[in-house]
């Protein structure tokens, strides 16, 4: 588990859709939450947050639990179905362009995790969307990955897909899930994880 150095902390929407993914696999999420010393409290209170420290050990033991070698791949395509009320969900499907809806997305970040946002940075022909801190893991990245690749399907009706997918980490052996989820040329070893959009996207 990677250990922060400072009081970063995430909203409570991020461990109750972590664990409503966990119930639907098959997960004992009571058990879970116990092994972790994570109250009901805490998810249930709107206004209470938790650090990023615990919100890394319940990620690392429902991972454990999981016992699947894609997990981060398949909780993040299935993320935004279980978070479609959220507050900065309405705000980015109520904007005018992909690009502005980004743009909120990264400016209002603290809603949801008060690290360091991504960002939007322009690479001349690519506008990448960039994760703006180092992810505990190959798979805790993907999810991010994958989350976002599926918000950017729906905020278009499907009509945009990223140009290019990039991770920090080695590639595993399979890729085949990769391939399935993104749609798009995968780039491993990269200097920071993120998608990469054609600037005309950004106009949708």
């Amino acid at each position: 588990m990677m250990v922060r150095r400072h009081t970063a902390s995430v909203s409570p929407d991020l461990p109750r859709l972590l664990l409503k993914h966990a119930a639907g696999i098959g997960i004992d999420t009571g058990q879970v939450c116990q092994q972790i010393g994570l109250g009901a409290a805490t998810l249930q209170n709107s206004k209470e947050r938790m650090s990023f420290d615990q919100f890394d050990a319940l990620w690392e033991a429902v991972a454990c639990q999981a016992n699947d070698p894609n997990f981060g791949l398949h909780f993040g395509e299935s993320a935004p179905s279980y978070s479609s009320g959220h507050l900065l969900l309405a705000v980015m499907v109520n904007c005018a362009t992909l690009g502005e809806a980004l743009e909120r997305f990264c400016r209002y970040h603290s809603l949801l995790a008060d690290e360091t946002p991504p960002e939007l940075r322009d690479e001349g022909h690519y506008c990448v969307f960039t994760l703006g801190v180092a992810l505990p893991g190959r798979h805790y990245a993907e999810a991010v990955l994958a989350m976002f690749s599926v918000v950017v399907g729906r905020l278009t009706e499907n009509r945009v897909r990223p140009a290019e997918v990039r991770f920090a980490h080695h590639p595993p052996v399979d890729l085949a899930e990769h391939q399935r989820v993104f749609g798009a040329p995968l780039l491993f070893d990269q200097p920071r994880n993120g998608l990469a959009l054609e600037r005309q996207a950004l106009l949708t």
